[in-house]
């Protein structure tokens, strides 16, 4: 599952595309205390199929299971070992906010959603000491696996960057981070560290459901830990003067 270039994560067309991370409280205060990007390994993810070739065409799984039993549990033990030595960072791509998120990101109505920039995320991890590739989330099968003389070799990026289309919703950008499978890393996850918190995040939003006294807490944390981006609770759901 190594990747020797980043060729296979797409990028957006804008650099200056708007993403989203959606975190609980906890995770914000503790990204704002270690001034680090949390990566969680993939199989701790809600989806059991990430990393795996089930989110690619049926006729592939026919094809492995003509090999016989032996074969097939060779390749899902490689699979998941592959799951255990891979790690992302998620956000969500959209101009503004989503309520879909706000709900199934969040346990709480204490909830933080960070915005920045396709351009600012990357500038942000790029001198880290770990590789990380970042490109935006396939939905659904790669049709153009099969071809007239067979199958097209699938890439390890195919495998990271597809999901099944029940996640479409997700319009997902993933920062990766690949180790080594025959040494699987911590399932605790992998933090990097960020040069300047202030250079990635542009502002932070406060769930639509949050206590009123929760906005003035987190302004003060925000700025205590030297962010200084606007902090506001979100409008989405804020009723017009008039409105009954």
């Amino acid at each position: 599952m190594y990747c020797d270039d980043d060729k296979g994560f797409k990028k957006p067309e804008n650099p200056h595309t708007k993403i989203w991370r959606y975190m609980d409280l906890s995770k914000y205060l503790a990204m704002l205390v270690e001034k680090c990007l949390h990566f969680t390994c993939v199989k701790k993810l809600g989806d059991p199929f990430e990393c795996s070739f089930f989110p690619f065409a049926e006729d592939i799984f026919n094809r492995i299971s003509e090999f016989g039993k032996n074969h097939t549990k060779v390749l899902w033990e490689k699979v998941y070992k592959h799951r255990s030595s891979t790690f992302v960072n998620c956000w969500h791509v959209n101009e503004g906010e989503s309520a879909a998120l706000w709900k199934i990101c969040l346990k709480s109505n204490e909830g933080i959603a960070i915005q920045s920039t396709f351009e600012k995320l990357t500038e942000s991890v790029k001198d880290c000491d770990k590789k990380v590739y970042v490109g935006t989330v396939n939905y659904g099968h790669l049709k153009s696996c099969k071809q007239k003389n067979g199958f097209r070799k699938i890439s390890a990026s195919d495998v990271i960057m597809t999901k099944r289309e029940s996640f479409v919703h997700e319009a997902e950008l993933r920062a990766v981070i690949l180790t080594d499978p025959t040494n699987p890393s911590d399932d605790k996850g992998i933090n990097i560290k960020v040069k300047d918190l202030n250079a990635l995040i542009e502002q932070v939003l406060l769930s639509p459901e949050s206590e009123e006294w929760i906005l003035e807490t987190i302004k003060k944390v925000t700025t205590d830990y030297g962010l200084n981006c606007s902090v506001e609770k979100s409008k989405l759901y804020k009723k017009p003067d008039g409105f009954f």
